[in-house]
């Protein structure tokens, strides 16, 4: 018999993944700004979407981050 978790578990599952989806995209984030600054650019490219709490937490900080992309693939720029 298949088991399906309740809602209340199924949410907790997706909001953990969430978190963990996001600690790793602040990790990326974090990494490919101080190479940037080591290579004395202003910008960097994040492959993929961030989530958007993080997006608001760069934003709050003076960055602009913008996503885009061609061939149904998605980019994130970040610059300051």
């Amino acid at each position: 018999m298949l088991s399906i978790p309740t809602a209340e578990e199924a949410r907790k599952q997706v909001d953990e993944m969430q978190s963990a989806l996001g600690q790793k995209k602040q990790a990326e984030v974090a990494e490919a700004i101080k190479e940037a600054i080591d290579k004395m650019e202003t910008n960097c490219f994040i492959s993929g979407t961030l989530p958007k709490a993080l997006v608001k937490t760069l934003e709050a900080n003076g960055y602009k981050v913008e996503t885009g992309g061609r061939y149904n693939e998605c980019d994130t720029y970040i610059s300051w």
